[in-house]
Order: C-alpha cells, then sequence, then structure tokens
C-alpha cells in the first residue's frame, strides 16, 4: 500500500525532533578543536576517564554518533550502558 504525501510529511518532521533532541553533540570550540558534548550534563562527554575535547573533527562525529547510537540502544532496552 502506498503512502501519502501526508504520512512522508510526518516522517520528515518526527525524523528532525528525533535529530533535535541527541543527548550528545559535536562543534568546533574557540581554539579551533572539536569537541563532545553532553547535552544532559551540561559538560564535556567522556569516555572511561578521557573528555572529549581537543579533537580532530572526524574523531569528534565518530565519538558523537557512536554515544548517540549506544543511548538509543540502552533506551531501547539493550543492556548497554553510556
Amino acid at each position: 500500500m502506498p503512502f501519502n504525501v501526508t504520512d512522508k510529511k510526518k516522517r520528515q518532521v518526527h525524523s528532525r525532533k528525533r535529530f533535535e533532541a541527541k543527548r550528545f553533540e559535536a562543534f568546533l570550540d574557540p581554539m579551533n578543536n572539536w569537541v563532545v558534548w553532553d547535552t544532559k550534563e551540561q559538560y564535556f562527554a567522556e569516555v572511561g576517564t578521557r573528555y572529549l575535547l581537543s579533537l580532530p573533527e572526524e574523531r569528534a562525529k565518530a565519538f558523537c554518533t557512536m554515544l548517540n547510537i549506544l543511548l538509543s540502544k540502552n533506551d531501547a532496552g539493550d543492556p548497554t550502558s553510556v
């Protein structure tokens, strides 16, 4: 059964909301280094004992993506912790 335009628009809006609600964000700091920010804790994200700051762009974005995926799996009931 084909979906109509309204269904497609609803999915796009829903996708946009999920993107905006990500807990971890990567951005360029004033010193031109990349950081991963934890929006819930309002501080630098950390993996183990290492804060995710002063990173190359590719690494910051990779960490950001990985942490958001792990968090979404954890919210879905998977036994993964962040």
